[in-house]
């Protein structure tokens, strides 16, 4: 309190103690609501909320409506304290990448568009993606998740596994995400642990990385699984059974881009 220009002690109601930050934290929740509604046309219910944010939908009820969060505006207190420049920097430095078939990343035009449409609302089949990069394999699958619910705010969230760390993109809350660095054994140990509730899940969109190559004895159960919803699955190299392939491009000149997007093949092998 030394470096304040008075002491309020003795009156506290009339003097203005810096920060002074004009927003209460509640209302910087709810703003941010709002912003997310307006970006996934679709207002966040507090359930929602909190799987975004990895917590009980009661904390979350108590975060948005209730708490003020004297933590956040201190935060904010500092982070104002950077030039505009400095501000973006650090939070482009903190926030992870939200893939999204909209992302720019993704080269577009009408019929691309078309087939990233038509594999979404597709009622059963199998989908490879393969080739790239791992980073644009899971930019992709990931980008599916993504843009699944925005397409029908109706539609169950989708299902699968990804065996990574999500370090470098926001997951999809409804994916179960497995440590690739792991022993071998221990990431089928868990692919089979959590592979029940996968598989007699309500979603109708699966998605699947890395895990037909990494624990092969699931595969019969992908096929099966096929007939009846729809499956994407990720993988370096081609599966060789049939269905259709997603064949991701990757521009070596501008590392962990997609400058062409990727093709659908449909009617015949994965290659």
């Amino acid at each position: 309190m030394a470096d304040q220009a008075c002491d309020v002690g003795d009156d506290p109601k009339n003097f203005i103690v810096p920060p002074a930050y004009p927003f209460t934290a509640r209302q910087l929740f709810g703003q941010l609501r709002s912003r997310l509604a307006d970006e996934h046309q679709n207002h966040p219910s507090f359930e929602r909320l909190a799987r975004m944010i990895g917590r009980p939908t009661s904390t979350t009820h108590h975060w948005f409506g209730m708490y003020d969060h004297p933590h956040v505006i201190g935060f904010m207190a500092l982070l104002e304290r950077l030039s505009s420049a400095s501000r973006l920097a650090f939070i482009e430095m903190h926030c992870r990448v939200l893939p999204t078939l909209a992302d720019p990343r993704l080269a577009h035009s009408p019929e691309q568009d078309f087939r990233f449409a038509d594999l979404l609302n597709q009622a059963a089949g199998l989908t490879a993606v393969t080739g790239g990069t791992d980073y644009s394999r899971t930019f992709l699958l990931t980008a599916l998740g993504h843009s699944f619910r925005r397409c029908d705010g109706r539609q169950k969230p989708p299902a699968g596994i990804d065996v990574h760390q999500p370090r470098l993109f926001v997951p999809v809350t409804s994916l179960t995400y497995i440590d690739d660095s792991l022993a071998l054994h221990r990431i089928r140990e868990l692919t089979l642990k959590v592979w029940p509730r996968i598989m007699t899940s309500n979603a109708r969109l699966l998605l699947f990385n890395r895990v037909w190559s990494l624990v092969p004895e699931v595969r019969e159960d992908l096929l099966r699984c096929a007939q009846r919803k729809n499956v994407v699955i990720a993988e370096e190299r081609a599966v060789g059974r049939g269905g259709a392939t997603l064949a991701v491009t990757v521009d070596r000149g501008r590392p962990a881009s997609l400058y062409e997007a990727p093709t659908l093949t449909r009617g015949g092998a994965v290659r």
